[in-house]
């Protein structure tokens, strides 16, 4: 058994970033989501006696929940990034994502979550390199250093789910990419053991 393996991966969990790179190609298949934000305000300080001085700290909270089968409409990815903005946050980041999308002749549910990079890894170089120019370009203030990877995918309605072959295999990671206007990359990751894995490095598939 090779101690490398594919994994499908969206290489951030910045909506405004997926915002930037599809635009609104995503959104008729965009199924589920849930994303939040929090903007700590500034520390009031206030001093009540000589030797005691009190501090208040507070935040606004946002959070961003879809699910296609109870709106009956689409999500518009953009949209909801200009009111997150309008709202005085700078982005949202994503919990849970699912695309649905057919394949070989029947839909399936894609399902991708907020995971943590190996630190130090090639991976989370490219990640951190990557929203580095971002940052530098203006795009975007703060970022986090984590991704979105596939950890399922099943059909509709049966529920049965995509064998764990199937969903490594690198020419179905590239069909994905495709189907996502390149926004699904490949993932290579190290066995450590049999339940532990490390993120080695990230290739673009292209669109």
């Amino acid at each position: 058994m090779s101690d490398l393996l594919s994994r499908a991966v969206i290489p951030t969990n910045s909506l405004v970033l997926i915002c930037d790179g599809v635009e609104d190609k995503l959104d008729p298949i965009i199924y589920r989501m849930r994303a939040s934000s929090t903007v700590s305000n500034p520390t009031q300080r206030s001093k009540i006696h000589a030797h005691v001085v009190r501090y208040t700290r507070s935040s606004n909270n946002l959070e961003c929940s879809y699910s296609k089968e109870k709106s009956k409409e689409e999500l518009h990815l953009c949209d909801v990034v200009e009111a997150i903005r309008k709202a005085g946050f700078h982005d949202a980041w994503v919990h849970n994502l699912t695309l649905r999308i057919p394949y070989r002749s029947q839909s399936y549910d894609f399902v991708f979550r907020n995971r943590p990079l190996t630190e130090g890894s090639e991976a989370a170089q490219w990640v951190s390199k990557y929203l580095d120019s971002l940052k530098d370009g203006g795009w975007v203030k703060i970022t986090q250093l984590r991704h979105l990877p596939l950890i399922n995918a099943y059909t509709v309605p049966e529920g049965a789910t995509m064998s764990p072959f199937d969903i490594s295999d690198p020419s179905f990671i590239a069909w994905l990419g495709k189907m996502t206007s390149g926004l699904v990359r490949l993932k290579t990751v190290r066995r450590v053991d049999d339940v532990n894995f490390v993120d080695v490095n990230i290739k673009d598939m292209g669109k």
